[in-house]
């Protein structure tokens, strides 16, 4: 799911009936959904990588009876699809990360890792797509540091994450399984040098599966998830009950310095002293600018409601209407807009789908949102 100028966007995955190659487009101020064109589609997938940037949505990769290789964009403008170059391309794999941006020419997607036939995969792609016409892949580089988050459940499953530093557009690209699996780590990729440089180890928390992470352009966040190899049930020593931001930090300059160096990426943990929310992981969250919200997910069962972090405490969010046990929702935030006579109207925290227990199969697929 993703967030369109007023609405959402959602395509593919996997229903009841098995995987989909369908999609629509809600549309927030009339509340209804706009099927999008399944002419030249991709095939039914799931675990994809996909990105919304500008106009266009890109589709990569995924997995059906095997794992995928072809790649896609739609054109939200004509509703069309288009199919992309298969070489030189990323190649098969699923669970890879991805992330785009418009730039004044057209767009730009990065894709990174991902899992493919032989394994795990660190290799970083981008697409440029100029106006619309000219499409090129270039592999920028072969070795992200991060480590792949293994294979769980097909509803216990969360990859590395990746997003963009504003400004330099600058790929972000965060592991809670680190380098080797002691900490939880980030990295980014300077695209001027090709290299990849690692946040500050030393104050890098804990390591986990299934957490949160959003990006607001200032702190990278992580929220939760469970220790790695353990399996979400009953026991709460399986969760991680902690998070922390990462942001980068300007080295001071000595004397006569020239000041060139560029920041250290510093990590702050948090814990949630007051036990205002719940542990949980494989959840949706999403970044307002000034505060994080968290829904569903698994905890010592299925995980109902949410949370607000405002980078000092935790919130709970009102129950009423809340998500309910949805492990692997998607989540997105819409900016609420101002009408003619200037009050707020619409926006909010939007969350779709997930995987809810065996006792809500059959109910129809939700879509909630929470006003703060």
């Amino acid at each position: 799911m993703a967030a369109l100028g007023d609405g959402l966007l959602v395509w593919g995955g996997r229903g009841e009936q098995g995987l989909l190659n369908d999609g629509a487009r809600f549309l927030e101020r009339t509340n209804q959904w706009v099927p999008m064109s399944r002419e030249g589609a991709p095939s039914p997938r799931e675990e994809f990588a996909w990105a919304l940037a500008g106009k266009w949505l890109l589709v990569a990769g995924g997995k059906a009876d095997g794992i995928l290789a072809d790649a896609f964009v739609y054109d939200v403008l004509t509703d069309r699809w288009a199919p992309l170059p298969a070489s030189p391309a990323p190649g098969p794999r699923h669970l890879a990360a991805a992330v785009g941006t418009a730039l004044s020419n057209g767009v730009r997607f990065y894709v990174l890792g991902g899992l493919g036939p032989e394994g795990a995969l660190h290799d970083l792609w981008a697409l440029d797509l100029v106006d619309g016409a000219s499409v090129q892949w270039t592999r920028l580089s072969e070795g992200c540091p991060l480590q792949q988050p293994p294979v769980r459940s097909p509803f216990q499953t969360r990859g590395m994450s990746l997003f963009l530093v504003p400004g330099v557009f600058s790929p972000l690209a965060f592991s809670g399984l680190g380098i080797d699996g002691t900490q939880a780590r980030a990295a980014v990729f300077d695209l001027g040098t090709s290299q990849w440089t690692l946040d500050e180890v030393s104050r890098a928390p804990r390591p986990r599966e299934g957490a949160s992470a959003v990006y607001d352009g200032r702190w990278l966040i992580i929220e939760g998830g469970v220790h790695p190899g353990a399996q979400p049930g009953e026991d709460l020593a399986d969760y991680v009950a902690d998070g922390a931001y990462l942001q980068p930090v300007r080295p001071e300059v000595p004397d006569g310095g020239t000041g060139d160096a560029g920041p250290r990426w510093e990590w702050t943990s948090f814990r949630d002293s007051a036990r205002t929310t719940v542990p949980r992981a494989f959840h949706a969250a999403v970044t307002t600018g000034d505060t994080v919200l968290v829904a569903g997910g698994n905890d010592p069962g299925y995980c109902g409601g949410g949370a607000r972090w405002d980078l000092s405490r935790w919130d709970r969010l009102s129950v009423a209407q809340a998500p309910g046990p949805l492990p692997l929702a998607g989540g997105v935030w819409l900016t609420p807009s101002l009408d003619a006579d200037g009050g707020v109207q619409g926006g909010g925290f939007y969350v779709f789908g997930g995987h809810r227990p065996s006792a809500l199969t059959g109910t129809p697929p939700l879509v909630l949102r929470w006003i703060p």
